[in-house]
């Protein structure tokens, strides 16, 4: 405050009559300078982060550093030496799948694949299933015996809510490929068929998540057909 401005306040207080309204006076401007300094923090407060499955424009705006740019929002992925299963009865790296490869998917439907996503992990946590590798991100769905689940199911852009994606918890029955039966020739030739699979329930004993490296590279896939592969032998949508 002004020095001038303190010593009219000061004289204001001496009478009775005055004091009130100098009181008044008094608490406004301290009321002005505190909003003030508040509204200050804010314009220099961190921008709330997008969650998975919101809308997006830029990985910058994602929770997770990754914007898919083909619907608009914060997705999930898998980590690289995800084994994803080809085709023709081979399991490949998922970093070293590529566009217009072949994928095996649900009910033995052969789907290609279109573009292979490259996001990075920003800060979120990776998880593991039954003991294996810290290896996918909360938002990924699994197909169960009780349909598409998901460690984090509000992460699952409002795109795909006709998958009706519950969460995903110990006791849960993963649907698990034990096996193929690739037609004689194999290859590009089978593009139009249905390939004969073998699908086991496996139960879900144990679920942890664990922080890692920001900058890991993460992959996701996606693809024609039906949306879906196997990711570590898992039935996993492309979302």
């Amino acid at each position: 405050m002004e020095p001038s401005r303190f010593d009219e306040l000061t004289k204001a207080l001496a009478t009775s009559t005055s004091r009130r309204q100098a009181l008044k006076t008094i608490a406004a401007t301290t009321l002005g300078s505190t909003l003030g300094l508040a509204g200050i923090g804010t314009a220099f407060a961190k921008p709330k982060c997008h969650r998975n499955g919101t809308g997006c424009d830029t990985s910058f705006q994602c929770c997770s550093g990754f914007c898919d740019p083909s619907i608009h929002v914060c997705a999930s992925c898998f980590i690289a030496g995800t084994l994803i299963a080809m085709a023709d009865g081979t399991s490949r790296p998922i970093e070293h799948v590529l566009v217009d490869d072949l994928i095996l998917g649900s009910a033995g439907r052969v789907n290609r694949v279109t573009e292979v996503l490259l996001p990075v992990l920003g800060h979120r946590p990776l998880y593991s299933l039954n003991g294996s590798n810290f290896f996918v991100t909360s938002g990924h769905p699994f197909m169960t015996e009780e349909g598409w689940k998901a460690i984090d199911p509000t992460a699952i852009p409002v795109q795909l809510s006709e998958l009706h994606v519950g969460r995903l918890t110990v006791g849960d029955r993963l649907l698990t490929l034990t096996a193929a039966a690739v037609p004689v020739g194999g290859g590009r030739a089978i593009r139009a068929e249905a390939i004969d699979v073998r699908i086991e329930a496996v139960a879900l004993q144990s679920l942890v998540g664990q922080p890692a490296d920001p900058a890991t590279q993460l992959y996701n896939l996606r693809l024609d057909g039906n949306h879906t592969y196997f990711a570590n032998e898992l039935l996993v949508h492309n979302k």
